[in-house]
């Protein structure tokens, strides 16, 4: 969990770039994301504990000041087991993170 929302905002903005660490932004000038995931809402079991949850928190920065932010959650239950289920929350977040 946490590198298919990344991947999923790449594949869905071209002129997105990832870096590894946060040294890698004190350089740069421009705009830059930071997300972390805050909240995982999942019990195991698959479909039958119901619908697995992801909370994401951003914070838009430009020029080294905070500029936005936002919070976006998605949730999912139609996968074979938890984990597919929050990948698949995941990817679909990334996607909207990414418009």
């Amino acid at each position: 969990m946490g590198r298919d929302l990344p991947n999923a905002i790449v594949r869905g903005n071209r002129n997105v770039v990832l870096v590894k660490t946060p040294k890698e932004l004190t350089a740069r000038r421009g705009k830059y994301l930071s997300i972390e995931i805050t909240q995982v809402r999942a019990k195991g079991g698959g479909v039958i504990t119901g619908p697995k949850h992801l909370v994401v928190r951003g914070v838009l920065f430009e020029n080294g000041k905070e500029i936005a932010d936002f919070e976006g959650e998605r949730g999912s239950m139609g996968a074979a087991s938890t984990c597919a289920a929050l990948d698949k929350a995941e990817k679909a977040l990334g996607t909207d993170i990414a418009r």
